[in-house]
């Protein structure tokens, strides 16, 4: 086999548009982490997958010029025939413009697109649109090759309501990794440890959060809780204060995957009372690191926990089902074990991210014919000719 000076370099890729790249795009942008993550340690034949930033972060000039640079990376990577697929990681509003305007540029120069929906509330935002623009988003989905959705409630959606074919829709649960680190749950006698990881506002159920913490019963009892993400933390803390528990709540705010990991392997509940959800990361990583969970059945959350049994569900904006939750999960280390051990299984068998970096592989490949001859006897050389 000849294999030609500069070969690697016109080896073919898949660019992920993630609005914020790695480090600011939220629940997304720490799922595609995780996935980059197996992705390197799995088949050595796996296509190289390069993360392009729609979004940006930082001052209103960052964002404003991240959309066109964007759009230049993936033009040079297209001119110099490398761009074999696009995987388009795509919400509502100004997430659905951005990544509308590249689905349809894509479907012009014949570059197949996977296209990822994560947006929780994406039903609302599209059901509120007038009828033109529903018929332009109709068409983002229709020039899609294929269409990820997180769960069967998505999957009916978009076959009802947008007019998917049924065949072109398939579920990718998101998924985590293994836990870094050796467990150490809170021994007898010491408070019971509480977390909750996302952004610090109303849709993730945060005032009800603090209201069923500042309750007489719970005030009672021995915890202590760390609420960690960004939003409004001086709020949070004013309240917390205004409740009497600012010695009993700690808010560092936004934390990367490696602290959230450190802090779940101590924790023994995560709460997440989300009025909004898809398929809430933090609770993933909480049933990997085979901590119990207590959250709101919406979204995809159903769909992997069952009440009672691998989780305790309670109904969002409920203080008093959401305190009750709290009180029988400290006051019943053993039933907590075993809430926790079911959901682990749950993790084990559903949502660890190898499973959905192999999925995704063999779905690349089934979607672009340049990625299917990857690691199978076959060189592309600098004039873009295959010999084998």
């Amino acid at each position: 086999m000849r294999r030609a000076q500069g070969v690697m370099s016109r080896q073919p890729v898949i660019c992920m548009l993630l609005p914020g790249g790695l480090e600011y795009a939220g629940g997304i942008g720490r799922w595609a982490g995780y996935l980059l993550g197996a992705w390197k340690t799995g088949d050595a034949s796996r296509p190289d997958i390069i993360i392009i930033d729609t979004r940006g972060h930082g001052s209103k000039l960052v964002g404003l010029m991240a959309f066109p640079l964007a759009l230049l990376r993936l033009a040079g990577f297209l001119i110099r025939g490398r761009l074999a697929l696009l995987h388009v990681n795509m919400s509502s509003r100004g997430s659905t413009v951005r990544k509308g305007i590249v689905v349809y540029a894509a479907s012009c120069f014949g570059i197949p697109v996977v296209l990822h929906l994560h947006g929780s509330n994406f039903d609302g935002f599209y059901r509120g649109l007038a009828p033109f623009t529903q018929r332009l988003v109709r068409g983002i989905f229709a020039r899609a090759k294929s269409i990820l959705v997180l769960g069967e409630v998505w999957r009916r959606f978009l076959i009802d309501e947008i007019g998917v074919a049924d065949e072109r829709v398939a579920i990718l649960f998101n998924g985590v990794p293994q836990p870094r680190e050796t467990r150490q749950p809170s021994r007898p006698g010491e408070p019971c440890r509480i977390v909750m990881l996302g952004r610090l506002e109303a849709r993730k159920g945060v005032p009800e959060l603090l209201a069923a913490l500042g309750s007489e019963a719970l005030q009672a009892r021995s915890w202590q809780a760390t609420l960690a993400g960004d939003g409004d933390v001086d709020f949070t803390r004013r309240r917390a204060a205004e409740l009497g528990l600012g010695d009993r709540i700690a808010l560092p705010g936004w934390i990367g995957a490696d602290s959230a990991s450190s802090l779940l392997a101590r924790a023994d509940i995560l709460v997440l009372a989300s009025h909004a959800e898809n398929m809430p990361m933090s609770v993933l990583e909480a049933l990997a690191n085979s901590v119990a969970v207590i959250a709101t059945p919406v979204g995809t959350t159903p769909e992997i926990l069952q009440d009672g049994v691998s989780a305790l569900l309670v109904p969002p904006g409920d203080v008093a089902a959401l305190a009750e939750a709290l009180i029988r999960l400290i006051d019943q280390p053993a039933w907590r074990g075993q809430i926790a051990a079911a959901g682990h299984e749950v993790f084990r068998r559903q949502l660890d991210i190898a499973l959905a970096a192999e999925r995704l592989n063999s779905l690349y490949r089934e979607c672009a014919p340049a990625l299917a001859r990857i690691g199978r006897g076959q060189v592309i050389d600098d004039s873009g000719s295959a010999e084998a």
